[in-house]
């Protein structure tokens, strides 16, 4: 099936749809800022690949910029994407002018304008098709199938299965996929046309892990995580389907409380599955956001009214990638949220590699709390009998009771223990090349001990001995860290020197 091999069909797999204005230029919501029509498909050009632009974005051109701009990838992923090579030079295809005076950078104001949503004819008879198809769906996935034990390994085990409506579609008469008339799921035919002139009638439903965003109503949208054995060919690298007329609305998952209050954390991520593996793991204690985008327009105000109200906002978009939209969203979110911390997971990119690598989500999420509420987090964690994220069981033991003396001494060193064990892990998350410490200074002494180093107060300034030796490179490293984390070093040695006095 040649699904992908136009502008066009980029666009429409994100489940949105494209008007036509004229013979030659169709228009809807963007992808990335939203609006209504200021998203324009020329669809002749570049061969029939057809080339875009956003008014709004002020950004444009063919369907590798498409990906690279739309989906934040980088540029040879987003040639092998759009089918080119990489090393091919650039097309020179023709772009759109941009308009004069329009600044390139993203204004405070234009926060939250509507998030984009499929125009759907009968958005009931598309929701009614949805939730039988999740329905479908769920009964099909099964702890012991490849797809269960890949959701297992990224922390979203079977009991979480049910509470976020995950199933697997398995494709239909020994095909990869199933095909539906679009008309019976309440979507308009014809709509965008193909470059062949005939009319699209047929619903795609490729078979992989079925993703669903649920209201409390209804099934609002549906993405497919799609077979790695499906990746080929014009195909290859769309991972995640949306199935058309899904509201591309960001999923949100509201803090269960119980923990800590409702408004008190939230945890930005780009994935749904991994908003959905923090939640499973830490929903006590945050809500979870995965914003698909590290750009705020899309985000509906209910969305950025929640946000604004949390004391701490834990922003942990994939930083991997030195051309990743993570990297470059960050100022945006540090701008219009005070409060917002750059929380990037300690092993790989993003929630789900971390925990397949061994990453404890709840840990890493408590780890980024102001330290009273970590600590209230970890106490009420602790009479609740929850180790980790799986809440592991505890052996009761009988014992005499002690004498009031030693049993507020035992629980004096049981505490100091249990906090000194929160914090060891930190030597291991967040070394000197990071350039990040916890916002604690006891962690910050113990991943400068982890290091060699030791911080010595001098009057009212401090010095830092043990990396005498060390090579030029590893130094360099650490007067950027001491740059970076000059003030808490200074806190650590007064602590120290308070002590010393």
């Amino acid at each position: 099936m040649d699904i992908m091999h136009t502008v066009t069909d980029a666009y429409t797999a994100r489940g949105l749809e494209l008007k036509r204005k004229t013979a030659l230029e169709w228009a809807g919501p963007c992808p990335v800022c939203g609006g209504t029509d200021r998203f324009t498909v020329f669809v002749e050009q570049d061969g029939g690949r057809g080339t875009w632009y956003c008014r709004g974005c002020d950004k444009g051109g063919d369907l590798i910029e498409f990906y690279r701009h739309c989906e934040g990838m980088g540029y040879r992923e987003a040639c092998r994407a759009a089918g080119q090579e990489a090393a091919a030079p650039d097309s020179g295809l023709p772009r759109r002018p941009a308009p004069e005076n329009r600044g390139l950078t993203v204004k405070r104001e234009e926060v939250g304008s509507e998030a984009p949503r499929a125009d759907v004819p009968d958005r009931a008879l598309w929701r009614q098709k949805a939730q039988a198809f999740v329905n479908a769906c769920a009964l099909k996935l099964t702890p012991d199938s490849p797809a269960g034990r890949w959701l297992a390994a990224r922390g979203l085990p079977p009991e979480s299965w049910l509470r976020y409506g995950l199933g697997y579609h398995p494709g239909e008469n020994g095909q990869p996929h199933a095909m539906r008339a679009r008309k019976g799921w309440g979507l308009p035919e014809g709509e965008p046309p193909r470059k062949n002139g005939k009319v699209r009638r047929a619903l795609w439903l490729p078979r992989g892990i079925v993703i669903p965003r649920l209201s409390p109503q209804h099934v609002e949208r549906l993405r497919i995580r799609r077979n790695n054995a499906d990746l080929t060919g014009s195909l290859r690298g769309m991972k995640y389907y949306v199935i058309p007329g899904s509201d591309m609305t960001p999923l949100l998952l509201p803090c269960r409380g119980g923990v800590l209050p409702p408004d008190t954390c939230a945890v930005v991520v780009e994935a749904e599955l991994d908003a959905m593996a923090v939640h499973h793991a830490a929903g006590d204690l945050a809500l979870c956001l995965g914003v698909m985008t590290a750009k705020l327009r899309h985000l509906p105000e209910a969305q950025l009214d929640a946000l604004r109200r949390c004391a701490v906002i834990l922003v942990a978009m994939d930083y991997g990638d030195a051309d990743g939209a993570g990297r470059k969203g960050w100022r945006i979110w540090r701008e219009t949220f005070p409060q917002a911390r750059r929380w990037p997971v300690p092993r790989g990119k993003d929630p789900g590699e971390a925990f397949a690598l061994g990453v404890d989500l709840r840990a890493w999420v408590t780890a980024g709390l102001p330290p009273a509420l970590a600590d209230m987090a970890m106490r009420t964690a602790s009479k609740a009998g929850m180790d980790g994220m799986t809440g592991a069981e505890k052996k009761v033991d009988v014992a005499v009771a002690a004498a009031p003396e030693q049993d507020r001494a035992g629980r004096l060193q049981s505490a100091h223990e249990a906090r000194r064990e929160r914090l060891a892990y930190l030597r291991e998350w967040y070394p000197l090349n990071r350039l990040y410490v916890a916002h604690e200074v006891e962690a910050l002494r113990l991943c400068l001990e982890g290091h060699g180093l030791r911080v010595v107060p001098v009057g009212d300034d401090y010095r830092i001995i043990g990396h005498e030796k060390w090579p030029g490179e590893r130094f360099a490293r650490l007067l950027r860290f001491v740059h970076m984390h000059g003030e808490l070093i200074r806190r650590l040695a007064l602590e120290q020197k308070n002590v010393v006095s």
